[in-house]
């Protein structure tokens, strides 16, 4: 009695063990082990530049970098800032007024150091030079703007004058009319000088074949 029931609890230990082992092995056969790979860790966009610095009045952006044309493009695409920019009780820019001034930054940095630095009268100038950052302008307007000014009595195109055109075509206008004038004056220097070299002439003819003395036959005729 005693040995069978040794032999029996051998045997179910042995079966056991056996189903022990089985299922260990079928646990590490059926879950995979998966190395844990930590995710890359993303930087944080860096904000952008704050506007610090300001240029005299006497200096100005030079229209060989943004001229009359481009002016007027950067005006029409900002229309959308001018309550921020003239209003204070706005607190922000709209979208449609980032969309604007970062669209002008990718084409012409100079068009937007003109917009920032020389804008109308009526802007506030420190909402201006806050535009930038706040639209998220990457661009260090700061060192790049200083390399497209010029003294305004060399400017060609003063920023943002409404009379640009009129003045460019005063200047034409001008300049066809001294051109027409020189060329009426050379005309008539040259029929002048022609007139004078006929009468000359004239007079040299006249001295050297002088006119015959005509005499009146005698009366009775000439028998």
């Amino acid at each position: 009695m005693t040995h069978e029931y040794i032999v029996w609890g051998c045997g179910h230990g042995q079966n056991a063990t056996a189903i022990l082992l089985l299922m260990v092995a079928m646990a590490c056969m059926g879950v995979p082990v998966t190395a844990q790979v930590p995710s890359p860790s993303i930087p944080p966009e860096s904000p952008s530049p704050p506007v610090t610095c300001n240029f005299a009045n006497t200096s100005t952006i030079s229209s060989n970098w943004c001229n009359y044309n481009e002016q007027s493009s950067t005006e029409s695409l900002t229309l959308g800032c001018k309550s921020f920019l003239t209003n204070s009780s706005v607190p922000a820019p709209s979208t449609e007024c980032c969309q604007g001034f970062n669209s002008i930054a990718n084409k012409s940095t100079a068009c937007i150091c003109m917009a920032t630095f020389y804008p109308p009268a009526t802007h506030n100038m420190t909402r201006q030079l806050e535009l930038p950052r706040l639209c998220g302008l990457k661009t260090d307007l700061c060192g790049q703007c200083p390399t497209f000014l010029v003294s305004r009595s060399n400017a060609t195109a003063s920023p943002y004058t409404a009379d640009a055109p009129n003045s460019a075509g005063r200047s034409v206008a001008s300049t066809v009319g001294a051109i027409s004038l020189a060329v009426v004056f050379g005309l008539l220097l040259v029929g002048g000088i022609i007139t004078m070299i006929i009468v000359f002439i004239k007079k040299r003819r006249a001295k050297k074949n002088p006119p015959g003395i005509f005499e009146a036959p005698p009366p009775g005729g000439a028998f």
